[in-house]
């Protein structure tokens, strides 16, 4: 009897590898190719500055590596169980001599077989890499064992979705498909149900509720960022426990699943009701942010949240149903309805106040807010400055009660068109707070902002420039804002101190109308500090310290265009249907040509490089056939430009 069990067993394996085998040789292949393949081109060709480019294994052939990471589990669990959909497989593996327990234990193990064999592959070579080639400026063994114990269990968690799809479906493509909804799923959901209750509640800030959670909910999307993020500890042991927690639920499945549900839709009647109203869900919310993103009016949101449940709820029926021509029971549609109708008034009604809730300052510790640094970047990724001073945080509390203020009235909106002020309280208990507002106007604020954006703590924290030495700068370059080939570089210690000073006081005295506006962009500066950081501003008109010490040197011709070096410029209004940078400039019959020297200059003081401003400056130089495109704003264009476009 024991060699007869055996027999079957090496033939079931036989059967399994016959079957499903081909997607480990595959993977195997697809990794050596995008592994140890690769790095044998680098380190032969002797690619150095490949070696810089290289936080971690998953940053090579990363497209590659992530296709395989979430296609092979699912293909080894769509023909691995096949049988389950397939009759006279069904009938030939149920007809063998061994329990169903058996039956699922073997394929699981095939399963977990046919996903590790290609990672031990690759790793193995890797470690003979390792240790037979100098390769300590690619990886690491740690970095081997990271890369094996981190792919292994994404793709064990993929095969158990896969694996309990599987057990409620009787059709293979289906077990696919819904596959993949189930992982991206709690992702959809969570951004649908964010872009959703922002229209509908005051100050919901749907990037900050998203974005925290988003990467948390799905594999598929964590995954995409492994190449540049570490995958902690505790995300591989949630992943285990939850594959070990569905492979057990899908051996109960299996157990309780009847033979003659092969080729149906749903195997368990339960699935139906799931399956129907989590479509008609999904189908609600996306055509409802669908809807309300392209009118912005709250009546297009309802009726794009009824559109899309009818639509999701007949979709359903027809998949179950498996014919167009369906007969719909409205009965569940009704109650549906009525359950949104409820949750849609419950947000709306805000019972718990999120509308009205201004922390009481004695309970917060720091207020982050975003920066508005006009042309100013360094390497600081951080899009927001935390404020401590109570004189500051004051100003924001005052802010945020005349937004609240307002709430009624046409200065708030939801529409991203509008620009936005963005709050996060962190509080001394460790909680957060967070809101964000779209502005219809947003210069009615501009008085409480001014004084944000104005004071000392917030420069200092937002500006880089301001806390760095002048010994601390190794060279600073500046070139034309331009086709023109003009620019120069400071190396002396004199010139760069001086250089730098003048900028730190201009950026000290910066009004907030000037961070919002950077006009008469003259030049961009590149500071190159030690460590090979970076920082790059603009040389605007309005930093007139900088621009004083550049006229005293004469250096300032070495950069700025000057009007003698343009033979003319045409102005004429924005066209926002036009793509100014990658098609051919096509002036307007009614375009105002410039040729007058002062003129010219008063353009170039008010000039920036953004091209989506009021009116459209093409500048034509005298010794280049390229065309620099500007923008300019009428706020401050100059008189005789708005004189020409008023008549």
């Amino acid at each position: 009897m024991p060699s007869k069990m055996s027999s079957i067993n090496q033939e079931l394996w036989k059967y399994m590898f016959r079957g499903s085998g081909w997607i480990s040789i595959l993977s195997i292949l697809g990794l050596l190719f995008a592994l140890p393949l690769e790095l044998c081109i680098s380190i032969v060709g002797e690619r150095t500055d490949y070696y810089g480019q290289v936080k971690n294994l998953f940053a090579i052939h990363s497209t590659i590596q992530y296709a395989l990471m979430v296609v092979a589990p699912v293909l080894v669990a769509v023909f691995l169980f096949r049988f389950l959909q397939v009759k006279q497989m069904s009938d030939f593996i149920h007809s063998l001599p061994i329990s169903r327990k058996q039956i699922y234990g073997h394929h699981l193990a095939a399963g977990l077989v046919f996903l590790l064999v290609p990672i031990i592959v690759t790793a193995f070579i890797l470690f003979v890499f390792y240790w037979t080639i100098d390769v300590s400026g690619l990886f690491t063994l740690k970095d081997i064992g990271v890369w094996a114990t981190v792919t292994f269990s994404i793709e064990v968690l993929i095969f158990s979705v896969a694996v309990f799809i599987g057990m409620i479906t009787g059709l293979s493509a289906l077990q696919a498909v819904l596959t993949y909804i189930t992982l991206l799923l709690p992702v959809g959901l969570v951004i649908l149900l964010g872009a959703n209750i922002q229209f509908l509640l005051l100050g919901f800030s749907e990037s900050y509720y998203t974005n925290s959670v988003v990467e948390r909910l799905s594999p598929l999307v964590k995954a995409t960022h492994l190449g540049g993020e570490k995958l902690h500890s505790i995300d591989i042991y949630i992943y285990i426990l939850v594959a070990s927690s569905l492979f057990f639920v899908s051996l109960l499945l299996y157990q309780k699943r009847k033979l003659e549900y092969v080729s149906h839709a749903f195997v368990f009647p339960i699935m139906k009701p799931v399956f129907k109203y989590g479509l008609t869900t999904c189908a609600m919310l996306l055509s409802s942010v669908y809807f309300h993103g392209t009118t912005e009016r709250i009546g297009w949101l309802l009726g794009g949240l009824i559109i899309g449940a009818l639509a999701g709820y007949v979709i359903a029926e027809m998949v179950l149903q498996k014919t167009w021509r369906i007969q719909l029971a409205f009965t569940g549609f009704g109650y549906f309805t009525i359950a949104v109708c409820i949750g849609v008034g419950l947000i709306k009604l805000d019972p718990l106040g999120f509308e009205t809730n201004i922390p009481n300052l004695a309970q917060v510790e720091k207020v982050y807010i975003r920066k508005e640094l006009g042309s100013y970047s360094d390497e600081i990724n951080s899009a927001y400055v935390a404020l401590k001073e109570e004189r500051n945080l004051k100003v924001l509390q005052n802010l945020h009660e005349q937004i609240l203020e307002h709430g009624k009235s046409e200065m708030l909106a939801s529409d991203r068109r509008y620009q936005s002020i963005s709050l996060k309280y962190e509080l001394t208990n460790g909680k957060k707070v967070v809101r964000e507002y779209y502005l219809q106007n947003y210069k009615a604020f501009s008085s409480y902002l001014k004084n944000i954006y104005e004071s000392e703590e917030y420069k200092k924290k937002a500006y880089s420039l301001l806390t760095t030495s002048p010994k601390d700068v190794y060279r600073i370059s500046i070139s034309a804002n331009s086709y023109l080939d003009k620019s120069i570089e400071l190396r002396g210690s004199k010139e760069i101190t001086e250089a730098i000073q003048a900028i730190q006081t201009d950026l000290s005295n910066q009004s907030y109308e000037e961070m919002l506006n950077p006009t008469g962009e003259y030049a961009d500066i590149s500071i190159v500090l030690e460590k090979n950081r970076f920082i790059h501003l603009s040389w605007k008109a309005s930093m007139q310290h900088f621009t004083e010490w550049m006229k005293k040197t004469g250096k300032d011709n070495d950069v700025r265009i000057l009007p003698e070096e343009i033979d003319y410029m045409l102005v004429q209004p924005y066209d926002s249907q036009v793509d100014y940078y990658n098609e051919r400039f096509v002036p307007d019959k009614n375009a105002l040509k410039i040729t007058n020297g002062n003129q010219k200059e008063a353009v170039l003081n008010t000039l920036v490089s953004n091209t989506g401003e009021s009116y459209i400056v093409a500048v034509y130089y005298k010794e280049s056939n390229e065309i620099d495109i500007k923008g300019l704003s009428n706020e401050y264009a100059p008189a005789f430009i708005k004189e020409h476009f008023n008549q």
